[in-house]
């Protein structure tokens, strides 16, 4: 009975630590309804309608491979997280580079061509997601729920404050959905 108490908990736990910071991004929804015009708000949307499909190259299944990898019997599992963490990190880096370096012509042709910088910013955002992934699934095979959701809910805290501070109190409209 107690091992399904502690798979109760941490189910509880994680799933405290992937919902409730998403029911908080919701309320970033609210405030970018009234800040951007449906146009810009609309880019918005369509540039993350992009970055959910190119985090999935950033990651291409790292995150599962060092679950498997790292309750494999007798494996050490310090050597498994640096070489994902390692692979994660060049592929972040690469990747990055390239939609730097790339950054017009990809803004041109995703009809944002006024906005280069965009794409420099999501791509220096997804990089640092991707990376950071790795060491968040450490916290779950280690068992350190509570770690897990401090740092995922700190995550979004963070976030809901930068957007409130930089779009209710140091608004630029020339930055507009950059922000």
């Amino acid at each position: 009975m107690s091992k399904l108490r502690v798979l109760a908990g941490e189910t509880a736990l994680y799933g405290l630590g992937s919902i409730f910071p998403r029911a908080l991004n919701f309320l970033l929804v609210w405030l970018h309804s009234r800040i951007f015009n449906p146009a810009e708000y609309g880019v918005l949307t369509y540039l993350l309608a992009f970055v959910a499909f190119i985090n999935i190259v950033y990651m291409f299944g790292m995150e599962t491979a060092f679950f498997r990898f790292a309750t494999v019997p007798d494996t050490n599992i310090k050597r498994i997280f640096n070489l994902v963490q390692t692979v994660v990190l060049f592929i972040s880096i690469a990747l990055s580079g390239l939609f730097i370096a790339f950054n017009g012509p990809i803004a041109s042709s995703l009809h944002i061509g006024t906005h280069p910088e965009f794409i420099i910013w999501l791509a220096l955002i997804m990089a640092l997601d991707a990376v950071v992934a790795i060491p968040f699934a450490r916290l779950r095979l280690e068992k350190r729920p509570l770690k897990f959701v401090t740092a995922k809910i700190i995550n979004v805290l963070l976030m809901i404050g930068f957007n409130f501070y930089f779009l209710k109190i140091n608004y630029n409209p020339a930055i507009g959905v950059g922000y």
